[in-house]
């Protein structure tokens, strides 16, 4: 063991590096509850997502055999087997939602149901017989299972073995965590008791802490912890820091030692070269030992450094000169007070040294006809990701013609603007230049994004193959459609010509409408056989293009007897589609308020006067987002009353609506029970039990309509909300 003793220094710097970043965790000090669970969403939240279809080959490599990598560990049994073996039934694969999918219905919904962290390869029959059930204490009552003998179960409940508790339960957590309803996505809680199907709930909290507590984190679920990492670009913070839970959910008391602002300059070290870790050491106790130590295994002190137990602003030379290339080193901060270590974990990747010499530039790969040049060849090259799509990862070294390419298959991954250094053979697929079978891939992580080329159609072609572009002002033959879960083609053009925009299955753009109108198109430029095709990566790289034509209405829907919706053929400008002068109907129907949908394309009006028959709605003034005003459209359309119980005839209240910040108050004198939130597309996202605390209940700050089903002694009350 090497003991090095240094003199403390005092620098600020910041901090991006691989593995588990010392500053990963930054902010969480002192935190507890709420306070803590808020700050771990926003740390891990906004992954790079994938899609259910593609968790299969995500797994595979998470949960692989450490003795064979060609097997994964199945989940419950923890027996290995092949990772061929995917699909239904007996001893096949399944993907084993741990948080059930139906527990808050996101199935085929991203990024919930492709959260590779919640996934892990199963035997398909055990998968089946534990199907959506809570987790729980069943022993000694209940059934013993035939093939994971280790786990029991009952018609609610699944208790899994040991080996898999502890597990569970961070699995859970970590999608309570990660799920808090933002950005349109479900708030998943870990609750008390069974029984929480449909709802987004999973229980029993009470049994899932005893497992975090009783199971801590093993080898092989810190690797995975690693692994998913370089996927999916966030942590389960619950393996790093197991203890966390109880602060969480137990009203746990926080440790008199916190180590706080950890940075490491330089940002990704060298083997040959010192990086200087510093720290803020935050303690209310008297300190007896304070040291450094690093290791190639967890919790190892193959290498310690004695420290000033004194001094509070910690500034430490790291040497990495007896640790190899493509390594990860475990850090950990340690202090010691009356026996009782207190440890903060981190990990350095330090990446293989690669001189300029060695790279191939993606210009050579690409060559200047249809076969690379290279083919067959494995090269290492550098770029930044400009286009994350499930299974290829499209990178871009510069601006100039054949600058991009695609890399296949690859796992790890990174945010766009990540520069990465990757190695593998050069392949062609139906005409597309692809890097495969990748044997080295090493995200440096600058965040520096590329602009995207402004091409004309009849410009996109092979010089621009794998490269980020821009077509300005096209629009879609297929305007209106909604993609299907399966490859698809929606054609586009310009005054030049026509090509397509390509959608695979399970890709972002599933459930999402093609725009209409003039539009601008973002995507890379990709090939399948002598077609060239443009790969958005999600609805944002449809973008309002330079257009003189004015939007039209394409539908008017009766939702109930208070609210219409009116679809437009384009983005509409939000101010003058919320203007209530701008909608006149006839018949006596008055409009009270309008409110734009995030997405722009559809408004909602609260009305009053409606009757069953025919009406005519008058549209005027409303514009697309370059100024383009509708004039005196007329719409006729058939009313039917809704025949649900009128909310303002019952004795409940709730206000104000619609409502700034999601927070509403109910004002009853019925005995509701609880109250269902649903969204838009129909999906359960939140229950409430009554009594509400102060007569409030927050639906969350995510704009949108959304249905509240009451449940009363007698009756079910509905009332539709908005949130602006």
């Amino acid at each position: 063991m090497k003991i090095l003793t240094l003199i403390p220094l005092f620098l600020i710097v910041s901090v991006v590096a691989l593995a588990q970043p010392p500053a990963y965790y930054n902010g969480i000090s002192g935190l507890k509850g709420e306070a803590l669970k808020t700050e771990l969403h926003e740390i891990i939240n906004d992954h790079v997502d994938f899609s259910y279809s593609q968790a299969s080959y995500l797994i595979n490599y998470s949960d692989a055999d450490p003795e064979n990598e060609d097997n994964v560990i199945l989940f419950y049994t923890q027996r290995s087997q092949s990772a061929d073996s995917y699909g239904t039934g007996g001893n096949y694969i399944n993907r084993e939602h741990v948080w059930a999918k139906s527990h808050g219905d996101f199935s085929d919904k991203r990024p919930m149901d492709g959260d590779a962290f919640n996934l892990r390869p199963a035997d398909a029959s055990v998968n089946m017989d534990r199907s959506n059930k809570d987790f729980g204490v069943v022993q000694p009552n209940g059934t013993q299972h035939p093939e994971a003998t280790d786990c029991w179960y009952n018609s609610t409940t699944w208790e899994p073995g040991d080996a898999t508790k502890g597990q569970v339960a961070r699995i859970l957590f970590y999608m309570a965590t990660r799920y808090e309803g933002t950005n349109g996505e479900i708030d998943l809680e870990v609750v008390d008791g069974l029984n929480t199907y449909p709802m987004p709930k999973h229980g029993d909290l009470a049994a899932l802490l005893e497992w975090n507590r009783q199971f801590p984190p093993t080898d092989f679920e810190r690797r995975r912890n690693e692994r998913l990492f370089y996927i999916q670009q966030n942590r389960n913070p619950f393996v790093d820091n197991p203890e966390l839970v109880d602060l969480i959910w137990n009203d746990a008391e926080l440790a008199s030692v916190q180590f706080e602002n950890l940075s490491l300059s330089p940002e990704i070290p060298v083997v040959g070269e010192n990086a200087q870790l510093t720290f803020q050491l935050v303690a209310d106790v008297e300190i007896d030992e304070l040291f450094v130590a690093l290791g190639e295994t967890y919790n190892s002190e193959d290498e310690i450094i004695e420290l000033d137990k004194n001094i509070t602003e910690q500034s430490v030379e790291l040497d990495f000169t007896e640790f190899g290339q493509d390594k990860l080193v475990y850090v950990k901060l340690v202090a010691i007070v009356s026996g009782d270590e207190y440890v903060r974990h981190s990990s350095i990747y330090l990446p293989r040294t690669i001189e300029a010499s060695q790279l191939t530039s993606i210009a050579d790969v690409q060559g200047v006809s249809n076969e690379s040049p290279k083919l067959g060849q494995k090269v290492i090259v550098g770029g930044r990701v400009v286009a994350n799509l499930d299974n290829s990862v499209y990178i871009q070294n510069g601006s100039g013609k054949y600058s991009g390419l695609c890399v296949f298959g690859s796992n790890q991954t990174g945010y766009v603007g990540d520069s990465v250094i990757i190695e593998g053979e050069v392949v062609e697929y139906s005409g597309l230049t692809e890097l495969k079978n990748i044997s080295y891939f090493c995200n440096m992580k600058s965040n520096n994004p590329y602009e995207a080329k402004v091409l004309k159609v009849d410009e996109v072609g092979e010089d621009y193959e794998g490269m980020l572009v821009t077509i300005k002002n096209v629009s879609f033959a297929d305007a209106g459609e909604v993609v299907p879960d399966d490859n698809a083609s929606y054609s586009f053009s310009d005054e030049t010509g026509n090509i397509t925009v390509f959608s695979r299955y399970g890709s972002r753009l599933v459930g999402k409408t093609i725009p209409y109108g003039v539009v601008d198109v973002t995507g890379v430029v990709s090939q399948y056989n002598n077609d060239y095709q443009i790969l958005v990566r999600s609805i944002n790289d449809f973008t309002q293009g330079n257009d003189t034509i004015a939007p039209e209405v394409i539908s008017v829907t009766i939702l109930d007897k208070d609210w219409i919706t009116v679809d437009f053929s384009e983005r509409v400008d939000q101010s003058t589609a919320e203007q209530i002068d701008n909608y006149v109907f006839s018949s006596g129907i008055t409009v009270l308020s309008v409110y734009r949908y995030p997405e722009g394309t559809t408004v909602i009006l609260n009305v009053s006067g409606m009757s069953v028959g025919t009406h005519t709605l008058t549209v005027n003034g409303v514009t697309d987002q370059m100024g383009n005003a509708i004039q005196n459209q007329e719409i006729e359309f058939q009313s039917l009353i809704s025949s649900a119980k009128a909310f303002e005839n019952s004795p409940i209240r709730i206000y104000p609506n619609p409502s700034q910040t999601g927070i509403f108050t109910i004002d009853h004198d019925e005995n509701i029970r609880q109250i269902e939130v649903y969204n838009s597309t129909g999906s359960l996202v939140k229950v409430f039990s009554l009594p509400v605390s102060d007569k409030s209940f927050s639906i969350g700050p995510v704009p949108g309509m959304y249905m509240l089903k009451l449940a009363g002694a007698e009756s079910d009350y509905f009332q539709k909300v908005i949130v602006q």
